[in-house]
């Protein structure tokens, strides 16, 4: 990364950063760094100039600063910038944080991002504070050192490596982290989704209904089923029958249970129903399923990744 100072004249202690990865005749628009902050002196306002940024606070805490506002950052809590967003940071105590940088394009190009508010961030924008914690941010670590050592290391094929580990963490982070309501107040509601699917793939066994699941995200029933339909694509009972689907897909290849006791396994209550779901929802019956996929004629992996597409999507 080179930094260039911007016109002192305009903007003081101002600094334009700019990303520059090549290396080997090689551009990857995608760097992983773990940073410290021994002089706090050092911070001073900048702006990404070609690039868009994910902090990962892993110690520390420390208060970052933009034009129109403050937010304090302690272990755990993740912000994404927008190429050209102006900030920086102070009051640092023993701060360790994770950056990736990137280029904007990467991110858009990834399957389904649309449906998640929290990363369409523009233009010298900023996302909504969100936080990880416990097990859920060491998931988040293992997958940053795994991007940092493969960058580090250049071994054949890291690019695809760093990449597959960019698409890892950003469905992590979508999928286990929480707004952080304190900051955003009552904006949170429409952010509380990644919490909720969270709970249904942890849940979804268990006898789930609308009611059950718009109480868990803080909405109203009619607000939580509109919010979910767009920000996956399908009404949340439809996604819950799926979550079950996939589980029933994994036993179905990994064990000798009879279909019926899938389907009880799997949190259907009928068979004849778990048949006609499964059925609806993958192309097959359950039975042509179990062959298809021991015979190697259905790639597992496949089905699992686009179960909870919408049908569209395929």
């Amino acid at each position: 990364m080179v930094k260039k100072q911007h016109d002192m004249a305009k903007e003081p202690d101002l600094l334009e950063l700019w990303l520059d990865t090549h290396c080997d005749c090689t551009y990857l628009p995608l760097v992983v760094q773990l940073k410290d902050y021994p002089d706090p002196s050092l911070c001073r306002w900048h702006r990404h100039c070609d690039f868009s940024e994910l902090a990962v606070v892993l110690d520390g805490t420390a208060v970052s600063c933009m034009p129109d506002h403050k937010v304090s950052l302690q272990a755990g809590d993740i912000l994404l910038l927008g190429t050209g967003s102006l900030h920086y940071l102070t009051q640092l105590r023993s701060m360790r944080n994770y950056n990736v940088l990137f280029d904007r394009r990467l991110l858009d190009a990834l399957p389904g991002i649309g449906r998640f508010r929290w990363l369409q961030v523009g233009e010298g924008e900023y996302s909504p504070l969100m936080h990880l914690s416990g097990s859920d941010l060491s998931g988040a670590v293992m997958l940053l050192e795994k991007m940092r050592h493969e960058q580090l290391a250049r071994s054949l094929g890291w690019e695809l490596a760093v990449f597959g580990g960019f698409c890892q963490l950003f469905a992590h982070i979508s999928r286990h982290a929480r707004l952080d309501t304190e900051v955003h107040g009552s904006s949170a509601s429409g952010f509380q989704l990644g919490r909720v699917l969270r709970f249904m793939e942890e849940n979804a066994v268990k006898p789930l209904t609308l009611e059950n699941l718009s109480r868990y995200a803080q909405m109203s029933e009619s607000s939580f089923r509109h919010q979910f339909k767009a920000a996956t694509g399908l009404a949340p009972i439809d996604y819950l029958i799926r979550l079950r689907c996939r589980r029933a897909m994994l036993d179905m290849f990994s064990s000798d249970h009879s279909i019926s006791e899938i389907a009880l396994e799997s949190g259907f209550t009928d068979s004849n129903y778990f048949a006609r779901k499964f059925r609806e929802v993958t192309g097959r019956s359950p039975r042509e399923f179990r062959i298809g996929c021991r015979s190697g004629v259905i790639k597992l992996t496949e089905e699992i990744s686009r179960i909870l597409l919408p049908e569209n999507c395929y």
